[in-house]
This record gives structure tokens, C-alpha cells and sequence, in this order.
């Protein structure tokens, strides 16, 4: 079962948004069985732009029906699909549509049973299409090798902009794959990246910093929760001395002390282009925070959140939270941040 005409709605995160979310007002629109779906895209409904599928349980089965019609759809342009106990087959004949398919901009495979061989068929087939911009791949076991084959559409679309990695059991050695894949990538600009268990360290973290001196193209960029430490933060913080173009960067939910505090402090003086930097519950204290009060005193636009880091003393902590409050700081980032903003549906079909 499904709901015609609900936006997808990229996965809340905590540890990446300092506000609340507002969720939209939407029409109610009754529920119909999946194969009513399936004729409506196959006859090409102009009214279907939008479907969620999540949780209905369609298995490959339903996906590689789907799949079939998806081929041909010229409207169709939001699928969620999250939660749906797809594998590598339905995974691979969701790719052999999108190699031809011109409508769709946005797909949720979140939460589904991909693995690594389904994330490789899928983003193999994936490397010919033109159209889609936002992929979600979270919470889909696709290891490293899963990264690798990640890595390889990096390198080839000329359209993905937004992609979803979050708890994937990506190691360092996967983030290097996708790292290396980011230096010569010019069409992602959001990369988010979340792990549960200490699998980056500071490995992962270098590999991206070396990756930023290069790209010219990434505008946010979330790596919360993979342990890192003061190392991986400072080669990070050194990036953004060469690197203008990044705007959002979450490192919350890490172990980043005094000294990588400090060395972020210092480039964000000369680093005018970052908007936001997240460090909430991490292991710095007073010196760190000191460093982040004068660096605010300066650098006026940029919006720092550090909550949940114990050590950082209660006045250090309210005068960073009064200057919060400035509604100039972060400005232009709140919908990169904080919701994800209305993509305009096309008005004439994709063909």
C-alpha cells in the first residue's frame, strides 16, 4: 500500500540540524493497492510525481514489477522506497530502469538488504543515467566493497548531487575508496555519512581532508560518529585553508580535542566560506571553547553548535549560545541544514 503525492523525506539526523523540523501540511489522498500504482506509471499518470512505497513490504518481486514500467515513466520524479526488504535482484532491475529512465530525480533505498553486491549493481547501471540527483542509500550493509562500487559512480555520473551513506559499515579503508573518488567528482554537493561504530578513526577523516584540497564542488559535508580524534580534525581543519567552496560540516558525535579545536579556530579566521560547523558532543573543553568564543567575535557568519560537550564550562557555553541567536549567522544554509528544500517537478515530461 502507498500514498500518492507524499515528498520523501530525507532521514533526520540529530547530530546534522539544530532546529526542529516543520513538516509540511499535505492533502490526504486515499490509499491504493501497489498494482494500481504500477498501471498509473505504466499509462503515464501526469498527476503521479511523487510515490512513497516505504515499509509496504514489496520485496524484489514488487520492485522488479516496478521496474519494468519505470523504463518508460516521463513523470514520475520522487520514489521512496525505504524499508522494503529489497536485495541484490531488485536492486539490479531498479538500475537496468534507471539506466534509460528520464524522469526520476530523487530515490530512498533506505533501510533495504542491498549488501554490497546489490549497491554494485545498482550504482554499475546507475554510472549511464543523466537524470537523478538525490540517492539514498542508508542503513544497507554495503561494507567496503559496497563503497568501492560507490566510489566508481562518483567518478562517472555527471548528475548525483545529494548522497546518503549513513550506518553502512563503511571502514576507512571504504571512505578512502569514496575520498580518492571525490577529488575529481564535480557534481556532488551534499555527502552525508554516519556511522555507529568506530570504523573511520582518523584514517577516514585524513583521506577526506586530502580529498577537499582538490574538489571544487562538495557544499556540506556530514561525518558524525566514526571516532574521530584530534588528528583526523586538524588534517580536516588544514583542508579548509586551500578548500573555499564547503559550506556545512558536521564532525559531531566524534573525539576531537583541545588542540584540533584550536587549529580549526584558527584557519575559520581566513576561511570566510563555511557557514556551520557542527561539534556537538565531542571531547574538547575550556580551551577549545575559548578558541571557538574569539574566533566567533571575528568571523560574524558562521554558525557553531556545540552541545552535549561536557567539558566546555556553563559561561563559555551560554556567551556561544547568545551569539547563536544572531539570525545572520548561518544564513543561507538553514535549508541545507535544518530541512530539505522543495526541488521544482518538471512541467512538461521527461522524454
Amino acid at each position: 500500500m502507498g500514498q500518492v503525492n507524499k515528498p520523501e523525506a530525507i532521514p533526520f539526523d540529530e547530530q546534522e540540524h539544530f532546529q526542529p523540523r516543520v513538516a509540511p501540511k499535505l492533502p490526504q489522498v486515499p490509499l491504493l493497492p501497489f498494482g494500481d500504482f504500477v498501471t498509473r506509471i505504466r499509462w503515464n499518470d501526469h498527476t503521479l510525481t511523487t510515490l512513497d512505497l516505504s515499509m509496504q513490504k514489496i520485496g524484489d518481486d514488487g520492485v522488479i514489477q516496478l521496474a519494468e514500467v519505470l523504463k518508460k515513466s516521463i513523470w514520475l520524479a520522487t520514489l521512496n522506497l525505504e524499508g522494503n526488504r529489497i536485495g541484490p535482484a531488485g536492486a539490479a532491475a531498479l538500475g537496468q530502469a534507471l539506466s534509460t529512465n528520464k524522469s526520476l530525480y530523487e530515490l530512498s533505498l533506505q533501510e533495504n538488504a542491498l549488501g554490497a553486491e546489490g549497491t554494485e549493481r545498482l550504482t554499475s547501471a546507475l554510472q549511464s543515467n543523466h537524470t537523478l540527483t538525490h540517492l539514498n542509500l542508508r542503513m544497507n550493509r554495503m561494507l567496503d566493497d559496497g563503497a568501492r562500487a560507490v566510489a566508481e559512480l562518483l567518478r562517472a555520473t555527471v548528475c548525483l548531487t545529494d548522497l546518503i551513506l549513513c550506518y553502512n559499515n563503511i571502514s576507512s579503508l571504504g571512505l578512502a575508496l569514496i575520498a580518492d573518488a571525490l577529488r575529481t567528482n564535480n557534481t556532488l554537493h551534499v555527502l552525508r555519512l554516519t556511522s555507529s561504530k568506530s570504523v573511520w578513526l582518523d584514517d577516514g577523516a585524513i583521506a577526506l581532508a586530502h580529498a577537499l584540497v582538490e574538489n571544487t564542488c562538495l557544499t556540506k559535508l556530514i561525518l558524525v560518529g566514526g571516532h574521530v580524534r584530534s588528528e583526523g580534525a586538524t588534517a580536516l581543519a588544514r583542508a579548509l585553508e586551500t578548500n573555499m567552496v564547503l559550506r556545512v560540516l558536521s564532525l559531531a558525535d566524534n573525539e576531537i580535542g583541545n588542540d584540533a579545536i584550536a587549529e580549526l579556530a584558527r584557519v575559520l579566521t581566513i576561511n570566510t566560506t563555511l557557514r556551520v560547523l557542527n561539534l556537538n558532543i565531542n571531547s574538547f573543553g575550556g580551551d577549545g571553547a575559548a578558541a571557538l568564543l574569539r574566533l566567533l567575535s571575528t568571523n560574524t557568519q558562521l554558525r557553531i553548535m556545540v552541545a552535549g560537550n561536557y567539558h566546555v564550562p556553563d559561561d563559555i557555553r551560554a556567551e556561544i549560545n547568545a551569539l547563536m541567536e544572531d539570525p545572520l549567522r548561518g544564513e543561507g544554509e538553514s535549508d541545507a541544514v535544518d530541512t530539505k528544500p522543495a526541488r521544482e517537478i518538471p512541467l512538461e515530461p521527461r522524454v
